[in-house]
């Protein structure tokens, strides 16, 4: 279960139909089907946020849907605490 307290430090990010219109396109385009279009989605929602930074234990996959967000794409391995 999600601790309410997370709510806190945590920003609720919408994507509109518009958003996933053009993500859906984008990542045809690139010949990107099946799981990693949820990962389109997570980076998509973390570029309207402009995130300093999506950690991820998956760095491959995010940079493959979001490249123009590599250099903010870090490994939770290697992150700091």
């Amino acid at each position: 279960m999600l601790d309410a307290n997370v709510f806190r430090y945590a920003q609720i990010v919408t994507l509109t139909g518009s958003d996933y219109i053009g993500l859906v396109t984008e990542l045809a385009r690139g010949n990107l089907i099946g799981g990693i279009v949820y990962d389109g989605v997570i980076a998509r929602a973390a570029e309207l946020a402009m995130v300093d930074q999506l950690v991820t234990l998956n760095v491959a996959h995010f940079q493959r849907v979001w490249p123009a967000g590599a250099g903010r794409i870090v490994s939770a391995l290697t992150s700091p605490p």
